[in-house]
């Protein structure tokens, strides 16, 4: 058992659903949601304990899980479900997903037990600290497609979010010298290098630049593959100091 109070958990580790690869998702402690494509299947009924997601964007691998979420724990919650995202990303969800076509607007449904809505949505901005349940999530831009967040852990673990951007994380590295690990989206390997650069994503060429640019005291994890490359990804990294999450993976941090 680790001395260290907090843990993240892996739920999904992954750029797109196929077979058992399942998107990114990470759980802090037992409230707490960075990103949203894989919470319910894992958790099952440990889903009730979800208060906080953190979005880093709009796509639909990062929140396909919080509609059925709503769906399944509003009647039972005390507190709404506090989804806490960039403004684009609130309009985005707002107009294409919680538009009463595609899924009901929780933000105005009401809880039973309390009457307080099923949803609250709470606006972020880059370069802000956020304190939940005892977690400080500071937040970075990263460079996508669309606007997108990455996230720092208790000044201890960055997430890239979906990124092409090396620049950026070597200035958070710089800025906060307790990072230890970087989890990075590494979604494409370098024959498909054109690919990754059109949708903002990190491809194994782009990941071995960063990687001479960070310390030897980091540890590196990819995440975000695209599950149809994910072997050729490991391939081209194997002599690379670069490790790769996988579901159910453990950290434990202060």
């Amino acid at each position: 058992m680790s001395s260290k109070k907090n843990k993240i958990r892996v739920l999904g580790a992954y750029g797109s659903k196929y077979r058992d690869m399942n998107p990114s998702t990470f759980l802090i402690n037992d409230t707490v949601c960075i990103d949203a494509g894989n919470i319910i299947e894992p958790l099952k009924e440990d889903i009730f304990k979800i208060s906080h997601i953190f979005l880093t964007h709009s796509h639909f691998d990062h929140i396909s899980d919080i509609p059925f979420l709503l769906d399944l724990t509003y009647s039972k919650r005390e507190k709404p479900l506090y989804l806490y995202a960039l403004k684009d990303t609130i309009n985005t969800l707002k107009e294409d997903l919680f538009n009463q076509s595609i899924w009901p607007d929780f933000s105005k449904i009401k809880l039973p037990q309390t009457g307080e809505p099923a949803l609250q949505f709470i606006e972020i901005s880059y370069y802000e600290e956020y304190t939940v349940d005892g977690i400080r999530v500071k937040t970075f831009p990263s460079e996508h497609t669309v606007p997108t967040s990455g996230f720092i852990i208790n000044d201890q673990i960055l997430i890239s979010g979906d990124t092409v951007s090396t620049d950026v994380i070597i200035n958070q590295l710089k800025e906060n010298p307790d990072i230890k690990k970087v989890f990075i989206d590494i979604s494409f390997p370098e024959r498909l290098e054109d690919i990754a650069y059109k949708s903002k994503h990190h491809s194994t060429k782009t990941v071995r630049d960063l990687i001479r640019k960070l310390n030897g005291h980091i540890s590196i994890y990819g995440y975000h593959l695209k599950p149809l490359y994910a072997e050729e990804i490991k391939k081209e990294l194997k002599d690379e100091r670069v490790s790769f999450l996988e579901e159910e993976d453990r950290f434990y941090f202060l």
